[in-house]
């Protein structure tokens, strides 16, 4: 056995890793756990980042000053750096980009530099092209999410219809796509984005849930954002880890539908401020 790296397999080393993640939580870290976080290998990369591969490494510092400090944001492909700022606020750096193609092929990201709002920036050039304004008694963003789609085909089936699958899937269906396509029963093709953006937070002082609205993003490149509560007043459930796991769209979902389910709440329409039954 090396004395550098602990010899694990793949699935042991995601538990480990997962547990370790959680006990490096807090100020005072402890060094026995830093130790054994150092000697871990790399955790296999997940069916979902699989799937949906990143498209830009983001990374978030926390830098200490005044008050509670704040956090720098870079964004970079491929080792080369395209954009950084700062956020007013010491946590949720990497949460609070999120990245998305627009119709014109422009990339686009949700993001959150003052934590009071959300903004619009086109990554490759870092220029802030519109958004929220920062507003004291704003709605503030500890997470958002731009949902990404992929199709994929039976190539033994021609006759089979394209179907699609999108990132707020079950790990379970997404492991089960992935070892398909590894098999070379399905191939992946092309991928695109909801034309709705999510974001879990809350209005200032009312932090005792985090609460999720959405975007409509349908003139995002023209650096306008219009808000909407597709479930009114409603809590990002306490048994998830975010909106990725919260959000739900049908088994048999296809472009251009925007039927999105929250977990343990209504089903709703997301293009339009109103609520549908279940």
């Amino acid at each position: 056995m090396s004395t550098n790296v602990l010899e694990l397999s793949g699935e042991e080393a995601a538990v480990l890793s997962s547990l370790l993640r959680l006990a490096r939580g807090g100020e005072h870290p402890d060094p026995v756990v830093e130790a054994l976080a150092g000697r871990l290998p790399p955790p296999p990369p997940s069916a979902r980042d699989v799937i949906f591969p990143k498209a830009f490494d983001v990374s978030a510092e926390k830098v200490g000053g005044r008050g509670w400090g704040f956090t720098k944001i870079t964004v970079s492909r491929e080792g080369r750096e395209l954009m950084s700022y700062d956020r007013s606020y010491p946590s949720y750096g990497e949460a609070t980009f999120s990245p998305f193609k627009a119709p014109d092929g422009t990339w686009l990201a949700l993001a959150s530099r003052n934590y009071t709002c959300t903004e619009l920036v086109r990554v490759e050039d870092g220029t802030w092209i519109g958004g929220e304004k920062p507003d004291s008694l704003g709605f503030c963003p500890v997470e958002l999410l731009v949902p990404r789609w992929r199709a994929y085909r039976y190539p033994t089936a021609p006759d089979l219809e394209t179907q699609y699958v999108t990132e707020c899937e079950d790990d379970g269906r997404l492991e089960k796509l992935r070892r398909m396509a590894e098999q070379g029963k399905i191939e992946f093709g092309e991928e695109g984005w909801m034309p709705i953006g999510f974001v879990a937070g809350c209005i200032w002082g009312d932090d005792t849930s985090w609460k999720v609205e959405a975007f409509d993003l349908s003139r995002a490149h023209e650096g306008i954002l219009n808000r909407i509560a597709p479930w009114g007043y409603a809590s990002l459930p306490p048994n998830v880890s975010g909106l990725r796991e919260a959000l739900h769209y049908d088994e048999y979902w296809e472009p251009g539908e925007h039927l999105c389910g929250l977990s343990q709440f209504a089903w709703a329409n997301s293009s339009y401020d109103k609520r549908e039954g279940e």
